[in-house]
């Protein structure tokens, strides 16, 4: 079974039949526990990005890495003034950080996924000079980041900075008037702090 740092021995797959009469595929896998499930008849597919502590990295974090999570908030303030000279050399340092980090490191073939689609995301908003998207997508890459570093730090320390990424969801979302997603933000941020707790 393809996983976060390579083929995964041992997996099994059973198929459940849930109590409304779906049939539920479901993948489980040494040390992970449930891997992957797929219900076909809601084309509804979840698969397993990270899991730590298998999928922990010895050692400390790589400082390009830490580097990316950094530039996210920058990115995020700047966008309203609308500089676009400035957030296009934003978004290409950012970018070469990434690559930087990427390069040295084996990264999950899933989070690298999502990372390369905010990142193409935040170079779409700059070059369509809509500072809403950029504002977004710098979000998406900061969550992105985080992802990856779970594999070098705590969960709760991971958490805590989730929390600072979801708050400038909350702003984001307050001053794009979605009073709907800023409910989702405020319980999104108390779900992680009861992890925390």
């Amino acid at each position: 079974m393809p996983g976060p740092r390579g083929p995964v021995k041992g997996a099994i797959f059973i198929q459940e039949c849930l109590a409304d009469g779906v049939l539920e595929d479901k993948t489980f896998a040494p040390g992970y526990g449930e891997f992957k499930f797929v219900v076909p008849v809601h084309d509804e597919v979840a698969d397993l990005a990270v899991y730590v502590p298998i999928d922990a990295v010895k050692g400390k974090m790589p400082a390009t890495l830490k580097a990316v999570t950094a530039q996210t908030a920058p990115i995020f303030q700047a966008a309203p003034a609308e500089n676009w000279r400035q957030l296009d050399q934003m978004s290409e340092t950012i970018d070469r950080t990434w690559d930087k980090f990427e390069g040295s490191n084996q990264v999950p073939p899933l989070l690298e996924a999502q990372m390369e689609e905010a990142m193409d995301a935040l170079e779409a908003g700059v070059d369509a000079k809509d500072a809403d998207e950029v504002r977004q997508a710098s979000i998406q890459i900061a969550h992105a980041s985080l992802d990856v570093e779970l594999r070098y730090r705590s969960p709760a320390d991971v958490d805590k900075d989730r929390i600072g990424i979801w708050q400038r969801q909350i702003t984001h979302d307050q001053q794009t008037g979605n009073p709907g997603d800023v409910i989702g933000d405020r319980a999104t941020i108390q779900a992680i702090r009861d992890r925390i707790r």
